[in-house]
């Protein structure tokens, strides 16, 4: 999977088996992905990445950065 993700968009996310995603309330009332904190070694383990979104007015995605 994790070679898929680099593959499609570009963006390096190493080796992981945990994914936790933070939601955030939307205009429309829907909520919407902010964060999504990518870990090896299960939902304790060691954080390997961090990929952050921002939406605008129209609850469409904006930005999209990769820590």
């Amino acid at each position: 999977m994790s070679q898929l993700v680099q593959d499609t968009s570009g963006l390096y996310i190493p080796k992981h088996d945990h994914l936790t995603f933070t939601y955030v309330a939307s205009g429309n009332g829907t909520g919407e992905i902010s964060t999504i904190t990518y870990r090896s070694g299960g939902s304790s383990g060691t954080t390997v990445a961090v990929v952050t979104m921002t939406y605008n007015s129209d609850d469409k995605l904006s930005t999209l950065t990769l820590v």
